[in-house]
């Protein structure tokens, strides 16, 4: 028989089990209202670095003409991959998904790892988008940079745009994996849009 002290134990475990998954519950729910800010930072994003391309192309054949007559401005703006993981981090911490269903568990970890591994992407196109548009910390003007250093900074955001459409991917991802969640970025729609042409988003 079960004594007294392991009794309460197993009441308290279930109780704190219990709790966690209504935790998890609200937590992904908060993801997915964070979700469609997600992917319209994604998609504006898209749209500043495709259409980079042109303007610094334009100034690299075109040397001499000032920043006024330049087919657009250039912009660099981008957001952070917003999600939230805390209520997951402490139940695998305190051994709490070691009592949940392994089929249950498993499906939490998956959907958790791909969150994470979006939050990877998002810091390395980040990065990516920072290096590319370093030249502006002296001068924003494009047109006073080289011929040279034009061809690396566009080759710069030409990497910055490939990562990015590699973090598009993982969007379409999320959507192939999760089609009853809020989504609008699927694999179809990013090879659409790969092809490196100036046109935009709608």
């Amino acid at each position: 028989m079960l004594g007294l002290e392991q009794i309460v134990s197993r009441i308290h475990d279930h109780h704190e089990l219990n709790a966690t998954r209504e935790a998890l519950d609200r937590e992904q729910v908060a993801n997915e209202k964070a979700w469609a800010d997600n992917e319209s930072d994604w998609r504006s994003t898209f749209v500043e670095l495709k259409n980079n391309l042109p303007v610094l192309e334009y100034s690299r054949r075109h040397p001499g003409t000032p920043q006024t007559a330049l087919p657009g401005d250039l912009s660099w703006a981008q957001s952070p991959f917003l999600w939230n993981h805390a209520v997951w981090d402490a139940a695998e911490q305190k051994g709490i998904t070691e009592r949940m269903p392994l089929e249950e568990a498993n499906a939490h970890q998956e959907y958790y790892g791909l969150m994470a591994v979006m939050a990877q992407q998002s810091l390395q196109t980040w990065n990516a988008i920072n290096e590319a548009h370093r030249f502006d910390l002296l001068d924003p003007d494009p047109t006073h940079l080289s011929s040279q250093q034009l061809d690396e900074v566009i080759d710069l955001t030409l990497v910055a745009l490939q990562r990015h459409v590699t973090f598009g991917y993982a969007f379409g991802r999320f959507a192939y994996e999760y089609p009853k969640r809020p989504h609008t970025i699927t694999w179809d729609l990013i090879a659409t849009l790969r092809p490196l042409t100036p046109t935009r988003l709608h």
